[in-house]
């Protein structure tokens, strides 16, 4: 059936990918801002050691809250934050996380995932059935049912 498109419960997901040094986290807090306004209804998963709590003064884009992720990557412990973020009473508007290439590449992440499995013995395809099904389930999917009406994603390029 062809009927005329409708807006739903479609929300933005944005995708700032650069290399490091090049304003992802800034550009992400303008975007959040320009969208939500309110800054405290912002939240950032925050996984660059603090780095990305620089801006939280300042007078154009601070005021926003920060979930930060140290030690453990994994899949888990992103949708565990975005579950985290989805309940939390304030109602956030917008979610930045920065940066999502650490669920990806850094301690605990898909990479290191394969690379136990591989270690382990696992050859071929099964060196990634269980990291890659982690991702699509633990964060892909956290990602793309949250609530949150905005969601920006950082992400590292090298």
């Amino acid at each position: 059936m062809i009927r005329p498109a409708s807006r739903s419960e479609v929300k933005p997901l944005i995708g700032l990918y650069s290399e490091s040094g090049n304003g992802k986290t800034y550009g992400a807090l303008l975007l959040a801002k320009g969208y939500v306004g309110d800054m405290s209804k912002v939240l950032m998963i925050e996984t660059e050691s603090g780095r990305g709590e620089v801006f939280a003064e300042d007078e154009d884009v601070g005021g926003y809250q920060v979930s930060p992720i140290r030690d453990d990557f994994s899949p888990e412990a992103y949708g565990a934050a975005i579950l985290e973020a989805n309940k939390d009473p304030r109602g956030f508007k917008a979610l930045i996380i920065d940066s999502a290439s650490h669920e990806w590449e850094a301690a605990g992440g898909v990479l290191s995932l394969a690379a136990e499995n591989e270690a382990a013995g696992k050859k071929g395809m099964l060196v990634w059935q269980g990291p890659k099904m982690r991702h699509l389930r633990e964060f892909m999917l956290r990602v793309l049912g949250t609530t949150i009406p905005l969601v920006i994603l950082c992400m590292r390029a090298k």
